[in-house]
């Protein structure tokens, strides 16, 4: 249901990706820089079978207009980036 609110109020197509989101392919997240809301498709990094970071696919602000300044891009990117992967994680196989 969230999903699809937030493709109501964005004006673009995130609301199909229930299905994507339910099996584990992406992850949906939202985030506001700079006074602009974004919508971010995120996926896992996997590496012989190991779970080695996330990347950002795509990140959409309202009418899929993109990105309106490359340091927002880059604040997402730096947290991707900086999200600590805990060794248990780590060691198991995907």
């Amino acid at each position: 249901a969230k999903l699809i609110q937030e493709g109501n109020e964005m004006g673009h197509c995130v609301g199909s990706y229930a299905y994507s989101v339910r099996q584990g392919w992406c992850i949906i997240a939202t985030t506001d820089i700079g006074g602009i809301h974004y919508t971010l498709e995120i996926a896992a990094v996997i590496k012989d079978h190991k779970l080695e970071g996330y990347s950002l696919e795509q990140m959409q602000s309202r009418f899929n207009g993109g990105v309106k300044h490359p340091s927002h891009k880059a604040v997402v990117i730096d947290f991707l980036n900086n999200i600590q992967i805990p060794l248990e994680i780590k060691k198991k196989r995907f």
